[in-house]
């Protein structure tokens, strides 16, 4: 309670009431992030971005006088709890009082002007439009001032819920995994009564680290192990003090190897609060600031961030929108299941409509690579629903190989032979002792089955691709309009010192897929020296009536990998190049070691702007896995592309 008194101290010094901050225009909106999330996955293997203190937004705040006299201090939020679910948060700090049979949210002894029953409400609606997510209620018990025990509150809560459908709600002692808890509150308590619902958290007040178990003894299969980092008293303490601990916390989740993903539960808060002179606002800006940083540039390998509970969720103004990206971005995207090895040498991944009935299908392949020669395989994800999600996936498909050593790869679809049917060209870079070479061939589909009825020969590319290769990818479409194909052929070069990267075009294949000439390699500006994997994919990004492209690579830092992409605008008749933009960073998780990768471009949503997906192929100890993810609605507004949001 001092804080509260220290806030009215000083507005009583001032004379007048603390200006509140302005509420931010526009916030980013992830809707329905989860939906891309393998079922099986357990919740506590996720990074989830959550909220403290959820209620005390700037809105609710200013409609109590006493909370708006000290609204600075009060409110740590700028957005109320239905803008936080429309962005993204799933986690959801919920304080409230029970005063006149009613459940109110509190922040201290303020009322927030808003009652339990309306963040339900919203959570209700919410999760009607939005089945693929899942939202948890940590519920804790605020302000007391009628003395109301424990029992009582918890009796109130238990008369709220039965207000509800029984199937809103998650209750179970339990670690759900992500398909159980679609469309559910889970519910977990800071207060421990006789009318228990879910599991019962709790930790010491202030504390930098708290390890503590729920649920059963300690190894039962029901035991719940949460580690806390809920340091919030900065009085006296430097911030960068605070950010220590958040890191501590955050890199635990991900390299502590006595705690079971399917069993423990983090818990981060990056807010923080100190003296009378210093508003949460002070050390968001501080605290949001340099851990989005470190979760994209720097943790340690591993997706799980478990959850981590912002101030200003969203906010721009105080890194908000850049904490909540960094938080969702953590998370493995879309999943390939299954087929791609355990050493891999090369990949991509295209889009076509190979059935032909309007919905795109998505075609993943890599070059496995065993012991002895190596494998090349595609599978296919039938029928991308609007949120990118394939209906169901193809067995992985072989392709007639060569050679046992490549250095980069990938695959597009065209109609080759001009019966109507996309036909597949994979692309691969040998890497046999001296020059590298490209190779490419034709395999013509049947629509009916995505399987291939006859493959060509492997046809070399000419021309030298250098003796060390980091990726390679290749496209197919009509540059100059004469209604024959054109092949673009791209790879990394990696010699001493800074790469490069190039793509030569292969003119108006015939139905062999033999071009009638080949355009000179063409140098493409390039930034960095170690990549693991790259691609290239085109379309129109300005209107002009001409393909674009679109080149991709995954760079190779220490610490985490990160994957760039740049537009180039083609001149239709020459193929050149006349200009390219920057390098533009994709958000989110791409591991520490891939082995492979490519994009395409393709309409998923039908809204008329190009869909950009990135693939890449996961290296871990131990079997591969392949992941994509889409950046949603690419527009090019006076020359500049902007990405879109992960879904």
């Amino acid at each position: 309670m001092w804080k509260f008194f220290a806030w009215m101290i000083i507005y009583l010094i001032s004379g007048a009431a603390l200006a509140s901050v302005t509420a931010a225009a526009d916030y980013p909106v992830h809707a329905d992030w989860m939906k891309s999330l393998d079922d099986t996955v357990p919740i506590t293997q996720l990074s989830i971005p959550g909220t403290h203190d959820s209620a005390t937004d700037y809105q609710h705040c200013e409609e109590n006088y006493a909370c708006s006299q000290v609204i600075d201090f009060a409110s740590t939020q700028t957005y109320p709890i239905n803008d936080q679910l429309q962005m993204g948060i799933r986690f959801f700090d919920i304080r409230l009082a029970y005063e006149d049979d009613s459940l109110r949210f509190h922040h201290g002894a303020l009322y927030l002007e808003q009652h339990f029953s309306d963040a339900l409400d919203w959570a209700q609606d919410f999760l009607k439009k939005h089945p693929s997510e899942f939202v948890i209620f940590l519920i804790k018990q605020e302000y007391n001032k009628k003395k109301v025990s424990v029992n009582e509150f918890w009796k109130k809560i238990t008369d709220e819920f039965s207000k509800y459908p029984s199937d809103l709600f998650y209750l179970q002692k339990s670690i759900p995994t992500v398909g159980e808890a679609r469309g559910k509150i889970i519910i977990m308590a800071r207060d421990e009564a006789d009318y228990p619902q879910g599991y019962h958290v709790e930790w010491d007040s202030n504390t930098s680290y708290y390890l503590a178990w729920t649920g059963g003894d300690l190894g039962k299969k029901d035991t719940l192990i949460y580690i806390v980092e809920d340091h919030y008293s900065l009085w006296n303490v430097a911030t960068i003090t605070k950010f220590i601990d958040i890191r501590h916390n955050l890199a635990l989740a991900r390299l502590c190897p006595e705690c079971s993903a399917s069993k423990t539960l983090f818990i981060t808060f990056i807010s923080g609060e100190g003296d009378p002179l210093h508003t949460p606002a002070h050390y968001a800006d501080y605290e949001n600031a340099q851990t989005s940083d470190w979760l994209v540039n720097t943790a340690p390998r591993g997706p799980r961030s478990g959850i981590v509970n912002m101030d200003y969720a969203g906010d721009p103004n105080h890194y908000g929108d850049e904490m909540l990206e960094a938080v969702i971005g953590q998370n493995h995207p879309y999943k390939v299941p299954g087929f791609l090895g355990d050493n891999s040498e090369g990949g991509g991944i295209t889009a076509a409509d190979v059935n032909g009935n309007g919905k795109p299908d998505l075609i993943a392949f890599n070059i496995d690579n065993p012991t002895g020669e190596n494998g090349g395989y595609y599978r296919i994800g039938w029928d991308l629903d609007e949120n990118g999600n394939p209906s169901s996936w193809l067995a992985p498909q072989s392709i007639p190989w060569q050679g046992d050593d490549q250095q980069g790869g990938g695959i597009t679809a065209t109609d080759v032979n001009g019966d109507g049917t996309p036909d597949l060209i994979v692309f691969m870079i040998d890497n046999p002792q001296g020059d590298n070479h490209g190779y490419y061939r034709i395999g013509y589909m049947d629509p009916r089955n995505g399987g291939v009825t006859g493959w060509t020969d492997f046809k070399e590319i000419p021309g030298g691709f250098g003796t060390e290769s980091q990726g390679g990818g290749v496209t197919a479409l009509d540059i100059n309009g004469n209604g024959k194909p054109d092949l673009i052929a791209f790879n990394i070069d990696n010699p001493a010192g800074e790469n490069g990267g190039y793509y030569r075009i292969g003119w108006d294949l015939d139905a062999e897929g033999n071009p009638s000439s080949w355009l000179a390699p063409q140098s493409i500006p390039w930034q960095g020296n170690d990549q693991q994997g790259g691609g290239i994919t085109a379309t129109d990004m300005n209107g002009d009536g001409t393909p674009d492209l679109i080149v991709f690579m995954i760079d190779n830092p220490d610490g985490p990998n990160h994957v760039w992409y740049r537009i180039g605008y083609m001149d239709k008749s020459t193929g050149v190049v006349s200009e390219w933009t920057d390098f533009e960073m994709v958000p989110g998780w791409f591991g520490n070691e891939s082995a492979g990768g490519g994009t395409t471009v393709t309409d998923i949503n039908h809204n008329g702007k190009p869909d950009l997906i990135v693939f890449y192929i996961d290296d871990p100890d131990g079997e591969n896995s392949g992941y994509y993810r889409i950046l949603w609605d690419l527009q090019n507004p006076s020359g500049s592309i902007k990405g879109g949001k992960i879904p």
